[in-house]
């Protein structure tokens, strides 16, 4: 998304809205291009897909500059985010309606007048943190909860605690800043007030009149808030706005605990940092405003997975919490997906064509011919329908066929024709590259595994075995029979019939399990002290392109420590020696000797699990490969 903001200050140290510069720069990790109007430009270190515009002093130049820069600059926005300042929309809101651009507005303030009934007119939707925060009846209302940085407002274990009390806010009559100087009063408090407005020499009066101990900090930046915060006893909270004040917010962030005379307010002083993180934190509102955006902007894609088995038992089983979702790569955590079984290599797959031009995008890893065919009508057709191709086995396709050239024509042909490539290893990106394939089309996105289904059990039931899984073509278990013969460890072996015969000599203290339900395989990870991974050297054109993936992603979800086969995409989802244990390929001796020093070493063991299992859960999970397919096609719109 290109998006256009409108505030009033861009500045780091502005007391009062030096937070907005935090919001601009979430905006801009999710959008390809964020141009920010305001008033005032102060201190800021923004991203260089950020330009800020500063308009003139007077309020005719402003609403000059502000039109001029909006024709200006038409090209590089599709969409208007105003924050707080209705005036901007009232000014262009006919402009941007003629343009044909999207307008937003985020208004938290109990006051109604003109100028906002005149913006939310033009507005297609408005934004606010709390129902009691926003007082004009309107159906565009969209109630978001509020957006604190909970990255920087945390909690700090080193800062050790004052006994006074602390208000912040505008020192204004609305706040009430006089019952909380009051109330300190009564209990024989300091209090201390961080905030400037029109009523300090009046709270300043009434503090010599009482004889109450109180601190007028003034106006404070971010920093010093955040401090504030972290010192202070309690925060007093005496405001009468009516609303969902932020400052209660920032506060049990920072682990504060909060007094309110607000009722509505009450059940918060029983809160921690966690509810605003679950609820109001600025990570999770960003990606929220932008999706509801989305929405204005497209708002109904129609996106179709297409499979070559049958998904329907894999949905039952997961439905019931028998199965994982990864089979369905992210398709579960996308509104309106549908799902499409087409047999790969086959005629029957061109009865499928018409039906698939009703789609917005296609998303598939297999059916190549059928791709081409889809790409190249819909360019020829001016039709909408997209392709997007997951490559799976792409690099291994390119060296099965590097003798022959005719095939890898064929290849590059169809894979050229598709709309975008999802790559999941920057290996892959490479060797598309060295076919020909233009970087443009070639896009990597971290591939995910069912947390929800492979977290950790509760109560450990880990044995003395080593286990190991995978039916993927690319597993090397010979090396892994030499490794455990050399080794005095039982090894339990979960794999398809294809990876190890029935009549293959297995040693004695390994044994091999057949085709088991993941239902098992995780029990199986719960009863391991480890898990291994062996996997065939990169130049063996088996399986697929990042052999033992899969089951790398779901072991360290499940809390496990990983050794596994170095291939070059570990490194680009891990930290090898810290996130799991890598040894070369077809190296029983290397293999062997991980395993001992694992075993034995209890402590490094649960540092590498711990390691892993957190980067799995934060970057590599099915829903955060869902929301980068998301994000894809919305800026492919």
């Amino acid at each position: 998304m290109k998006l256009l903001i409108c505030t009033q200050t861009v500045d780091i140290k502005d007391s009062n809205l030096g937070f907005f510069v935090c919001w601009i720069q979430e905006f801009a990790k999710y959008c390809e291009k964020v141009t920010v109007i305001c008033l005032r430009e102060g201190t800021h270190a923004l991203p260089d897909n950020v330009e800020v515009i500063a308009l003139g002093t007077t309020r005719t130049g402003r609403a000059i500059g502000l039109l001029r820069v909006c024709i200006a600059r038409r090209h590089t926005y599709d969409s208007v985010f105003v924050h707080m300042n209705p005036e901007y929309i009232v000014v262009a809101g006919i402009l941007w309606r003629l343009m044909h651009k999207k307008i937003t507005l985020w208004y938290v303030h109990k006051s109604v007048n003109l100028k906002l009934r005149a913006a939310v007119s033009f507005a297609h939707n408005v934004f606010t943190a709390s129902s009691e925060s926003f007082r004009l009846r309107s159906n565009k209302v969209r109630v978001m909860g509020h957006g604190i940085d909970t990255e920087f407002f945390s909690p700090d274990s080193n800062v050790v605690r004052g006994d006074w009390m602390l208000s912040v806010g505008r020192l204004m009559p609305s706040k009430r800043h006089d019952l909380a100087i009051r109330t300190a009063l009564r209990e024989g408090k300091e209090l201390r007030i961080a905030g400037e407005g029109p009523e300090r020499e009046r709270l300043e009066a009434l503090t010599r009149e009482l004889g109450a101990r109180v601190q007028f900090l003034g106006g404070i930046r971010q920093l010093q808030l955040r401090d504030e915060y972290r010192k202070a006893a309690c925060l007093i909270h005496t405001s009468e706005t009516g609303s969902l004040d932020k400052v209660v917010l920032e506060a049990l962030a920072c682990g504060l605990k909060v007094r309110t005379n607000d009722p509505a307010l009450k059940p918060l002083e029983s809160e921690d940092s966690r509810y605003v993180r679950d609820h109001h934190s600025l990570q999770r509102l960003i990606p929220a405003l932008l999706n509801a955006m989305q929405h204005i902007l497209n708002p109904m894609l129609r996106i179709l997975f297409l499979f070559t088995n049958s998904r329907e038992e894999v949905i039952f089983r997961m439905q019931a919490g028998h199965d994982a979702d990864t089979a369905l790569h992210g398709m579960n955590h996308l509104p309106n997906a549908e799902h499409l079984t087409v047999p790969p290599q086959s005629v029957r797959a061109l009865w499928f064509v018409p039906r698939l031009f009703h789609y917005d995008f296609v998303i598939a890893q297999d059916n190549l011919l059928l791709g081409y065919i889809v790409s190249q009508c819909a360019r020829i057709f001016r039709l909408k329908t997209r392709w997007l191709y997951i490559a799976m086995t792409s690099s291994t396709l390119m060296r099965r066929h590097a003798a022959h050239p005719i095939r890898l024509a064929l290849l590059k042909r169809f894979w050229a024709s598709y709309t975008r490539i999802i790559c999941i290893s920057s290996e892959q990106i490479e060797d598309f590259m060295r076919l020909g394939i233009p970087r443009e089309r070639l896009v990597f996105v971290p591939f995910g595994v069912d947390i929800q289904f492979f977290k950790p059990s509760c109560v450990s039931s880990e044995e003395d075995i080593v286990v190991s899984v995978g039916r993927d073509a690319g597993r090397d278990y010979t090396t892994l029979f030499k490794a455990a013969t050399c080794a005095e460890h039982s090894f339990v072996i979960v794999a398809s019939k294809r990876n190890i015969p029935s009549d293959k000599p297995i040693p004695v203290n390994v044994s091999v399990l057949y085709d088991r339900p993941l239902t098992e395989v995780r029990e199986l990870y719960a009863r391991a002290r480890f898990i291994v991974v062996p996997s065939k050297d990169i130049t063996v054109p088996d399986g697929s392109d990042c052999s033992g993936q899969t089951v790398i992603l779901d072991a360290l979800a499940a809390g496990k420590a990983v050794i596994a086969t170095n291939r070059a995409w570990i490194t680009d989802y891990f930290i090898p020696g810290q996130d799991l244990v890598v040894v070369p390929p077809n190296d029983p001796k290397a293999l062997v000797q991980a395993v001992d020093l694992l075993w034995h070493d209890t402590e490094k063991r649960k540092r590498i699990a711990a390691s892993g299992h957190a980067k799995v859960v934060a970057h590599y999970t099915t829903k955060t490969f869902a929301e980068a397919l998301r994000r894809l096609m919305n800026s492919l719109i």
